[in-house]
């Protein structure tokens, strides 16, 4: 178990993680599992950093200024109450996109599909939004078990 040197930064990474998860899992380890931790931190400086792609590990943190702990709790809340607002909004478009009919989405899919198909275009409309609302209701009658 990590007898093999990591060939990369990444790599590397990954070994101190696991190596610290043995320090704080088995405490008969804990002695071996530090030194592995050091040796291998001394080596990271070896490897080239990867360069960033993605996003991993978001998350957030409040830090407040000297004097100001007092307002904490609503600085974190007014935080959670944005997000909520936020999820809600980006539902909302996302479920005005879907092409149903009467939905804002429903009326830009039918411009789409009048340049794309200019003779069918009222039918084929018609049955993407039947589909859809078909895919729509079916996905609730699986949520609530029915």
């Amino acid at each position: 178990m990590g007898t093999s040197d990591p060939q990369d930064w990444t790599e590397t990474k990954t070994t101190i993680s696991m190596w610290e998860w043995v320090r704080d899992s088995v405490s008969t380890l804990e002695e071996r599992a530090n030194e592995r931790i050091l040796e291998l931190e001394s080596k990271l400086s070896e490897f080239k950093r990867p360069g960033f792609i993605g996003i991993a590990s978001v998350s957030s943190l409040v830090k407040l200024k000297p004097g100001l702990e007092g307002f904490e709790g609503p600085i974190v809340f007014i935080q959670g109450l944005l997000f909520w607002l936020f999820l809600i909004n980006f539902g909302v478009g996302a479920a005005n996109l879907l092409p149903i009919g009467p939905l804002d989405g429903g009326r830009m899919w039918a411009i789409v599909i009048k340049k794309i198909a200019k003779k069918n275009w009222k039918k084929i409309m018609s049955v993407v939004s039947y589909a859809t609302l078909a895919i729509f209701i079916i996905n609730f009658l699986f949520w609530f078990g029915l």
